[in-house]
Parts: structure tokens; sequence; C-alpha cells
């Protein structure tokens, strides 16, 4: 789930500009609809173990949206490093607490 949900928010924010970490909001847009039972299955349990063919699954699409993130990395308008550092991690911290 961590790797689904970082990887997309990466290449929703890199694409677009726009900042969503909620991959149930991100799945559909990323063809990753059924990472819904993923989500369903998490919300039952923090720690809740998943069998390695389940893995196995899931590798060659995390491997494809790696590949995708790394993509919008290089043609991304965003700068490589922040020119007001300070004021994006207050708005970060705010953001994270609102949610």
């Amino acid at each position: 789930m961590y790797v689904l949900r970082t990887s997309t928010t990466g290449i929703h924010l890199l694409e677009t500009g726009e900042l969503e970490s909620d991959l149930s909001r991100l799945m559909h847009r990323y063809d990753l609809s059924d990472a819904e039972a993923l989500i369903a299955r998490k919300r039952a349990g923090e720690r809740v173990a998943i069998e390695s063919s389940l893995l196995e699954m899931w590798r060659p699409r995390i491997e494809a949206l790696f590949a995708r993130l790394d993509r919008a990395r290089d043609s991304s308008v965003l700068p490589e490093d922040p020119p007001n550092v300070e004021e994006l991690h207050d708005w970060l911290v705010a953001t994270r607490r609102a949610r």
C-alpha cells in the first residue's frame, strides 16, 4: 500500500502539480482500480500480512509505476529544489494536520 500510494502521489504531483496522497482518489486515474481490495484489507488492520503470490502479482505493475515516476520527474516543470523550503515545510505540516 505504501509503495502504491507514494508512487501514485509522486506521479500525480509531477504530472499535474497537484498534491493528492489518497490512493482511493488516484487509483482509477492510474489504472489501479483493483487496488480497492488492498485498501479494504489495509483498513481491516494496520499489520495485515500479504501473501507472496499477491506481491508477485503486483510486482510488474509497481515496476511500471516506478518507470512512470522516473519519466514524470524527467519531464516535470516543477523545480528540482524548492526556493522556499521553510514555507513549504510549514504548508505541508498544516496540510497533513488538516486531513
